[in-house]
């Protein structure tokens, strides 16, 4: 089976997006009006049930997922 070129996919409840999943990550977006930093982000290999979020690549993992984030929105 060959590759895609993205290795990330958009999860929506109803018209809003909810998180994104980048390879193993899972960047879950706070509620609408809450600042980035209440993001939250899992490793779905070690944490399937997304119970423990990691806290110390939070801050860092939110940049990228934030690029990608805008270079979508812009899309649609």
């Amino acid at each position: 089976m060959e590759k895609g070129r993205r290795d990330y996919v958009f999860i929506y409840s109803s018209d809003t997006l909810r998180s994104v999943v980048k390879q193993k990550y899972k960047l879950k977006l706070p509620a609408p009006g809450l600042p980035g930093v209440f993001a939250k982000v899992y490793d779905l290999h070690r944490d399937p049930r997304e119970e423990s979020p990691m806290i110390e690549i939070a801050l860092w993992a939110s940049a990228s997922y934030q690029d990608i984030i805008e270079r979508h929105i812009k899309q649609i």
